[in-house]
Parts: C-alpha cells; structure tokens; sequence
C-alpha cells in the first residue's frame, strides 16, 4: 500500500513546509478523486479543504467538501447559520464537537447533523490528522470564507492565531450575517459595530471576499495539488 503527499505550500513551483500525507488507497484519497476544486490550505492554523462534486441525485441542493485538519488544530470559532442545515461525517481520525455547548467525541464512521440556528464547534484533540466530509443544505457561502480566509493566510494577513485583523472581520461579519454568525462577540454587538465601523473599513479596501482567492488559477499555483 502506497501513499500520497499533498497540500505543501509552493513557492517558486517547489513544495515546502508540512502538507498531508494519507494512503492512497484510503478513503481520503477516494473523496479527494471526486475534487471540483483545486485543494486550499491555511498554512496558519494547519487545514486544508477541497470542494466535491455534487452527486447527481442532489441536483445542486447542498455544497460539499472535505476538511483536513493537523494535530491540535482548535477549529473554527463557535458559530451557528441562520437557514442552513449541516452534517459533518468523519473519515480519519476523531473530533471533538461541541453543539449548543455540550461535548461529543466523533471517531471514524460518525456522523452529526447540525441544525438551523445550533451554535457549534470543533476541534482535533489527537496528535494526528483528523478528516471529516461536510455537507450544507441550502448551499451557503462557507467555502467562500474558507477561500478568504486561506488566501489571506498565504498573504500574511492574519493573525498568528489564524484570525482575520479587525477591520476586515467586521466586513466580513457585516457582509455575511446572513450566512454566518459567530456567538462571540454576542451578535448584537457585532451588529452594533458592523453598522459603525463597516463602511469605514469598506472605504479602506476591505472586501468580505476576494475574486483572486476564489480562483482555481491562484491555489493551483500556491499549494501542492494530489496527484
């Protein structure tokens, strides 16, 4: 049994730093074979993601994907969607979830659907990788943000703990409150400094998104694809 290596950060065409490696007749492999998109990574906090295709009874009703996450990886912010319904699958490895602030521990196999308005989070507890499949009923705008957020990586314009810099989170919770909602700072005075601080940080060049980050051109170029 052999293995695959991908997601390394390319810089002049030749991979460096960490990147993921599995075996390549594991199930990782066989969900990155159905890939739509290039593979994105956030070299900050160490996770890797890639689009999949839709299967063709779905009709285009969900998104769907693969997230890779290192050891220790602390996951995202705890947050919950105002109309979309999402289930996360585990490939590899184990996930703590936390939902409505109760713990669950998911290994290999498990599943959990997360409902409209649940807030919830995860994380990799193990000092391995840890892969899981997501799939978001309605279709929203979370591979978007996690091009956004990845691009911004690659360009040094996080912060060491991952995190977008002030003014551009607050565009990108303003311009996504339909889509997102991050319980901290409680989202009534999220909104409160969206409506104040917003347009300044829009008139200063900040964007929710970026057309370059979600182009297959820019990750084809940046990051090590699988063979």
């Amino acid at each position: 049994m052999g293995t695959i290596t991908f997601g390394r950060r390319l810089v002049e065409g030749r991979p460096t730093g960490p990147g993921v490696t599995v075996d390549a007749d594991g199930p990782t492999a066989a969900l990155l074979a159905e890939r739509s998109s290039p593979v994105i990574s956030n070299p900050v906090v160490g996770e890797w993601a890639v689009a999949l295709r839709e299967p063709e009874v779905d009709d285009g009703a969900s998104d769907r994907g693969l997230g890779i996450y290192s050891a220790g990886n602390t996951g995202p912010p705890e947050h919950f969607h105002p109309d979309n319904t999402e289930r996360f699958e585990v490939v590899e490895g184990t996930f703590v979830f936390t939902v409505e602030g109760e713990d669950r521990e998911l290994a290999t196999g498990d599943e959990i659907t997360v409902d409209p308005r649940t807030a919830h989070t995860f994380r990799n507890e193990t000092d391995s990788f840890a892969v899981c499949l997501v799939e978001l009923r309605p279709p929203g705008a979370v591979g978007d943000v996690l091009a956004t957020l990845a691009g911004l990586a690659h360009d040094g314009k996080l912060t060491r703990s991952g995190r977008p810099r002030p003014l551009q989170g607050i565009v990108m919770a303003a311009d996504l409150a339909n889509d997102t909602v991050f319980t901290s700072p409680p989202p009534p005075i999220q909104r409160a400094t969206a409506s104040l601080l917003a347009p300044i940080a829009r008139r200063a060049g900040y964007r929710a998104t970026y057309p370059e980050y979600l182009e297959d051109v820019f990750w084809e170029a940046r990051v090590e694809q699988p063979p």
